[in-house]
């Protein structure tokens, strides 16, 4: 039997250890590259039922954000996702599925619910109502959520609060006031991009959004903004893109805002109908 002198006794553990270390190493990026590979197999199946498969470089999900969009062709009459193209897509482990534009509905979304590693779902100008959200509440997980133009009313909307990772929120479009940024939009401080272009929201509303403090994007256009907002503004100091275009702000507050703002890039024009404005 042979016995080891305690430096020997080290030095072979060191070895088996480097071993160990090597065999994992190489095992990972085996893996690494069978999921990869795995993964453009399913991003080619999905082009293949004409589906759009892109990246995009998200200021706030990241370089190579994936977005995976279906058009008109891949619903049904019910609302749903073709079933061939479900079956597929159901797969995705990572990215953004986007149903914007489409006939979608509330019966699809018992499909969506399946979608528990997607980070974000836009489901702009569809059909989705207030019964669709409140069943969707339970992909918590989600990072993104668009829902502009589907018309959905502040009692709608209420259930989104329980959406706590929300980073990015669409609204554009839908009939929402002051009561949902007082009662539902505050609960999300997650939030770094909110989008609220032509909706009911005013300086009320603004007032209650400043608990938002990683807010970095914010989008008010067309919307009941005025001058005695300016300090409100200013507390957001994470901002680094603000939109009042078409609101009832002047250009000295914009000057001031830029002030107060130093770091933030500040969209402005003034409503069509207005001719000529006070400095």
């Amino acid at each position: 039997m042979v016995r080891f002198t305690t430096p020997a006794r080290t030095v072979c553990l060191l070895f088996l250890c480097l071993l160990s270390l090597n065999f994992w190493g190489c095992s990972s990026q085996e893996n690494l590259q069978t999921q990869a590979a795995s993964r453009e197999e399913l991003l080619d199946r999905l082009r293949e039922f004409g589906i759009s498969v892109e990246t995009v470089d998200d200021p706030i999900l990241g370089p190579s954000t994936l977005v995976v969009r279906l058009f008109s062709e891949h619903v049904t009459a019910r609302g749903t996702i073709r079933a061939d193209v479900f079956e597929v897509l159901k797969q995705l482990r990572h990215g953004i599925v986007s149903l914007a534009n489409t006939s979608f509905g509330d019966a699809g979304i018992a499909q969506c619910l399946q979608f528990r590693r997607v980070e974000g779902l836009d489901f702009s100008r569809t059909e989705l109502s207030g019964v669709g959200i409140e069943k969707l509440t339970t992909l918590n997980q989600l990072l993104l959520l668009k829902l502009a133009g589907c018309k959905l009313t502040d009692a709608d909307l209420a259930p989104l609060f329980r959406f706590q990772a929300l980073k990015l929120l669409y609204l554009n479009e839908c009939p929402i006031t002051d009561r949902l940024a007082a009662t539902v939009l505050v609960k999300l401080t997650a939030l770094q991009a909110l989008k609220l272009n032509k909706t009911r929201i005013s300086d009320e509303g603004l007032s209650k959004l400043v608990k938002l403090r990683d807010l970095q994007y914010l989008g008010l256009v067309d919307t009941y903004i005025t001058d005695q907002a300016a300090p409100l503004f200013c507390q957001f100091s994470k901002l680094r893109f603000l939109d009042l275009s078409g609101t009832q702000v002047s250009r000295a507050m914009i000057r001031k805002l830029a002030r107060c703002l130093p770091t933030c890039r500040i969209v402005y024009t003034p409503p069509t109908h207005i001719e000529s404005e006070k400095e």
